[in-house]
């Protein structure tokens, strides 16, 4: 009776008072934990909703106060049979489109109930909205606000929705109870997966239908679906992709993927870079995927994302066939199409990609600097784009290519990595071959015909055997170690077995004398077994590949600093690969500070060809040099630069002096200077014929300086491999600490200013670090910085800076929890006021 009155009482009701009192029956329902006036209420709630008459702003306020209490001492009295037949039933008689906002906004509150109970809950509610939203999304017009809004807001909570549910779940609760409810947890969210799979798929069928019969067809919600499935669910999110490149190849089927993905993805819903990925991974072949991307292939940003990510940036393993895939695309794009400009920008784009991967082959910085899996990637890429191309795209590739081909031949003829010189002639014979170009044959191919199974069949076509050859291998290996590892366990086992005390069986050993007396090994029998030393730089560098003679190597090595340091006859020739050899050479024969020597080398390289740095540098950074190697790179730079800025000490003798004196007696000089040379010639010195006149030279450090400094200030440079502000702090810290000990050792060099400008700038960001090393580091260039410059460029310079640097310092001194950066802060303060003009000397 009490329900009908409370519905009549709607007919002139004041819907803000009623929401008042309703909320303060529920407080206090709450607070006194009274079960009957708690299902008198929920009653009064769920007469209101399926009554229709209650506006849609009064609908939103009370589901947002039921989820506010949904807490023990209210819903936790109820019985499981009562939840479902109010409270649930409450958010599944309201529209949809209020109940799943509310919920999923205000999904915190389930941490105060049971977790069985609320995934309940959430099951229920997806059940019923997805279908009914899904029902009315078609029909709404893309203008509609409240419609736009709430797509924006449904998009924002699905995203989040499995960082809050685990959040949820973890808040204020024990270890134990955690991992007692992740079966929860994940049962929930796969069901949610499987549901948003369902739905688009179902939505998808149902848009089909509709644009065939010519109806209007929004498929704003279905897109909002796909992020948070590619965010949470890769697998689903493949199979969901797999199952639109097998529906029916059909125009208005293609135009519906086009707008579920390439639309999405260029609107920002999807990332693009991870979802372009995902869906080229995900699909059979390139047909598939011009199917699902349609003619957004050979626009920006899908074609950027394509063509310039998927080749260049990243690395794809063999059995994938990501080459192959997007050759089919383009071959399936400019084949469907019968206009001749839309075959033409198919055409172009294939062109374009084919040229730019021929030309990254032939540089001569991707042949020494990329990691071998990125060369094999690169080689079968370009492979696959001139070997799948049509004969139209030949023949307008082929003079473009041209130049391009010449360059790789030459370099890879000048490489001393077999490996990499071996597979670039077999390309530039097949790329001759296809292009037209006169036949090309090398003979040193036959060498090492294992290396080049990949690309002979890309070569010959047979690019499906590729996958079995890689899935066989790994085959292969996995029952390798499973031998190994069930040998190692038989083993103890076989000798239990096998022997027996009363076993004759084995021949008795006798040890020789001469093992009992160990002596060393003369030197004169060492020296009997060493290699001659090489005669020439390059014939040293080959010996640096030597894998089995070990005298062969340590002959070499051992002469190779004094070949370096004297600039021998074709060291500018080999220099740049030198060094990368240099780096990444290992320690296989054990050689005597083989650590110190090596490192050695690369310092005098650095010195004898200083303008190299820059590329040295960029090795550091690349992501095919190991940790260990980016440190030594960093040291030898930092060794370079005091050994280039340090003058060399030169003593004149008597001698040396009468020598320059005879030399000279041509040159006109002045009769102060002719008096000089006779008073300095009859001057009489104790001591063994040296005089301590030193001659001045000049700093060979001041014009590559900036070389030095600049290329590693780029710190801040998109790299995926590394983490310079947070994983590798380390290794930032030591970059830092080494531009600090360059711009020292630039000090009063012409471009010191400048490099002072760039340093300060790249640490400005970084004063406030949470590594302690980073921190030091930072104070470690702006000391660096005070030393560098003289006073008057100093505060010419740093003028307007000064103040900051000073409560820099300042704060520092006082609150830095490391002792060594606090007094490092209280030197710079000093040093600074120590570099005060002197008219401001009294207002220090």
């Amino acid at each position: 009776m009490k329900k009908n009155k409370f519905v009549d009482r709607m007919n002139g009701w004041n819907e803000f008072d009623e929401l008042e009192r309703l909320k303060e029956r529920i407080v206090n329902a709450a607070d006194v934990s009274d079960r009957g006036v708690i299902l008198l209420i929920l009653g009064d709630i769920k007469e209101v909703i399926l009554s229709k008459k209650a506006s849609k702003w009064f609908i939103y306020s009370v589901l947002s106060i039921l989820m506010s209490y949904m807490r023990q001492s209210f819903i936790g009295l109820l019985t499981r049979n009562e939840f479902k037949r109010l409270f649930v039933e409450i958010f599944l008689a309201s529209p949809s489109q209020y109940s799943l906002s509310v919920v999923l906004g205000d999904i915190r509150y389930l941490e105060n109930c049971e977790m069985e109970r609320a995934f309940e809950f959430l099951n229920a509610l997806e059940e019923s909205a997805f279908p009914s939203l899904l029902e009315m999304c078609f029909d709404k017009s893309p203008d509609d606000p409240e419609w736009c809004a709430f797509i924006d807001e449904i998009s924002r909570s699905l995203w989040h929705l499995q960082d809050r549910i685990y959040n949820t779940i973890a808040i204020k609760s024990s270890d134990l109870l955690v991992c007692g409810r992740g079966d929860l947890h994940m049962a929930f969210l796969e069901s949610h997966w499987e549901r948003i799979v369902d739905t688009v798929k179902r939505a998808v069928t149902i848009a089909n239908a509709r644009i065939e019969n010519s109806l209007d067809t929004n498929m704003q919600f279905i897109a909002a679906l796909l992020p948070p499935l590619f965010r949470g669910c890769i697998k689903r999110f493949r199979d969901l992709i797999l199952w639109l490149g097998t529906r029916d190849d059909t125009p208005i089927g293609e135009r519906l993927n086009a707008r579920l993905l390439s639309e999405t993805i260029i609107s920002g819903f999807l990332p693009g870079r991870e979802a372009i990925v995902e869906i080229v991974l995900a699909v059979v072949d390139g047909r598939m995927l011009k199917r699902l991307l349609s003619n957004e292939i050979v626009r920006d940003p899908i074609k950027k994302f394509l063509f310039d990510d998927m080749l260049f940036v990243k690395v794809f393993a063999a059995e994938e066939m990501v080459p192959l895939k997007l050759v089919q695309c383009l071959n399936a794009g400019y084949s469907s199409i019968s206009s001749s400009e839309g075959r033409e920008s198919w055409i172009k784009v294939h062109i374009d990609a084919a040229i730019r991967l021929l030309k990254v082959w032939s540089q001569k910085s991707h042949l020494l600097l990329s990691s071998d899996q990125q060369l094999d990637y690169i080689d079968c890429a370009l492979l696959c784009f001139f070997k799948y191309a049509s004969e139209d795209c030949l023949k307008r590739m082929k003079w473009l290519a041209e130049e391009a081909l010449i360059d790789g031949v030459q370099r890879h003829l000048e490489c001393s990595d077999p490996r990499r010189k071996i597979r670039g002639l077999y390309i530039t014979e097949k790329l001759s071959e296809w292009l037209s170009f006169p036949d090309l044959h090398f003979d040193q191919i036959s060498e090492l015909n294992e290396e080049l199974n990949d690309l002979r069949i890309i070569a010959n076509g047979e690019l499906e055997q590729l996958r079995k050859q890689m899935s066989e291998n790994q085959e292969k290996d996995c029952r390798r170690i499973g031998e190994g590892i069930s040998l190692k366990s038989m083993i103890a086992t076989r000798e239990k077995i096998e022997l027996d005390s009363d076993d004759d069986d084995f021949p008795q050993y006798s040890i020789p004398e001469e093992e009992f007396h160990l002596k060393e090994a003369n030197e004169g029998d060492i020296l009997e077994k060493r290699e001659p030393p090489p005669n020439y730089i390059r014939d040293c560098m080959v010996a640096l590949y030597e894998n089995e003679s070990c005298a062969k190597f340590e002959a070499a090595f051992d002469v190779l600093n004094q070949f370096i340091r004297k600039r021998a006859l074709g060291y500018e020739d080999i220099v740049e690969e030198l060094i990368m050899r240099l780096v990444f050479l290992e320690d296989r024969f054990n050689t005597k500070n083989f650590t110190d020597r090596r490192s050695e080398m690369i310092v005098s390289c650095m010195v004898m060809s200083a303008h190299l740095a820059p590329m040295l540098i960029d090795l550091m950074y690349s992501r095919r040099c190991a940790m260990c190697n980016r440190y030594l790179i960093l040291n030898a730079l930092a060794k370079a630069a005091s050994e280039l800025s340090t003058p060399a000490r030169k003593v004149v003798d008597e001698s040396a002096s009468a020598t320059l004196g005879l030399t000279s007696e041509g040159s006109s000089k002045s009769w102060r200077e002719v008096i000089d040379e006779r008073v300095e010639k009859k001057t009489r010195r104790f001591g063994r014929g040296v005089s301590n006149k030193i001659t001045p030279q000049k700093n060979r450090f001041a014009e590559f300086a900036s070389g030095f400094l600049r290329p590693l200030l780029a710190i801040n440079q998109h790299r995926e491999h590394l983490d310079l502000q947070n994983r590798d702090s380390a290794l930032l810290a030591k970059i830092l600490s080494t531009c600090a000990h360059i711009m020292q050792c630039a000090q009063n060099c012409p471009n010191a200013p400048r490099l002072a400008t760039w340093l300060e700038l790249c640490v400005k960001e970084l004063r406030s670090h949470e590594d302690s090393c980073v921190r030091l580091s930072v104070l470690c260039c702006y000391e660096s910085i005070c030393r560098a410059l003289p006073d008057e460029v100093f505060f010419a310079l740093f003028a307007e800076s000064i103040p900051e640097w000073m409560a820099y310092t300042t704060f520092q001194a006082k609150n830095d929890p490391s002792e060594i950066c606090s007094g490092l802060a209280l030197n710079i303060q000093r040093l600074i006021l120590s570099k005060v003009p002197s008219p401001l000397q009294q207002l220090r």
